[in-house]
């Protein structure tokens, strides 16, 4: 089996909530290549943002259940998860094979963003459709010995998250706890080289020496 069946099978079963039992297959397929992770299971009940909000005060169902997972930033997990959901931890890795990930969750701020700086929002690489106009883009970490931590947008309103050593996302396949639907591959490419800029970002949370509070979106 290869991604492209991995992508079929996700496909097949996007609206098969709450029957799992195909994710087996997903999550054996992406442990030969990543590290993971089990996560909190389920979804929330409610469908409006209050009403998500206030669960999620109670329980995070995209929370972690294992303590010191950090530390699978640079080792391999011995995890191979089970249920409707499981994480996938960035990072270094090993052997050269980890993984720095652009979370965008609003896509109208990351366009602003990119006009601001000039940078090409075609980035072909292997990407995560997490819910509509919401992305993850996987790039290869860099392999220049300095380390790339995740970071969040905060109140600079990017639209993006950064997720690096100490963070990790919800693998292909799993189910959203929000939308109740699958995260479905949208791009089948190699993953590519991390962009400078996110790079910097990454490091600095700057782009080109410049802070983001010199700066409105």
């Amino acid at each position: 089996m290869d991604i492209n069946d991995i992508k079929k099978l996700i496909d097949d079963n996007y609206d098969s909530y709450p029957n799992m039992a195909w994710l087996e297959t997903v999550i054996k397929y992406f442990s030969n290549y990543f590290s993971l992770i089990p996560l909190n299971q389920g979804v929330y009940k409610g469908n409006t943002d209050d009403e998500v909000k206030s669960e999620r005060m109670i329980e995070d169902l995209k929370g972690t259940k294992v303590s010191g997972w950090e530390k699978y930033s640079y080792e391999k997990s011995p995890y191979i998860p089970t249920g409707d959901k499981y994480g996938i931890v960035c990072g270094p890795g090993t052997n050269n094979n980890g993984i720095l990930v652009l979370d965008v969750d609003n896509i109208e701020d990351f366009k602003k963003f990119c006009h601001l700086y000039n940078i090409n929002m075609m980035m072909p690489t292997l990407t995560i459709l997490t819910r509509p106009d919401k992305y993850h883009l996987y790039f290869k970490y860099p392999n220049d010995g300095k380390e790339y931590k995740s970071r969040t947008k905060g109140k600079e309103n990017c639209g993006f998250d950064v997720r690096g050593v100490g963070g990790y996302v919800l693998g292909p396949g799993s189910i959203n706890p929000i939308s109740k639907k699958p995260y479905t591959i949208f791009d089948i490419l190699p993953i590519a080289d991390c962009p400078e800029w996110l790079k910097e970002w990454s490091l600095n949370r700057t782009i080109n020496n410049q802070q983001l509070e010199e700066y409105q979106i």
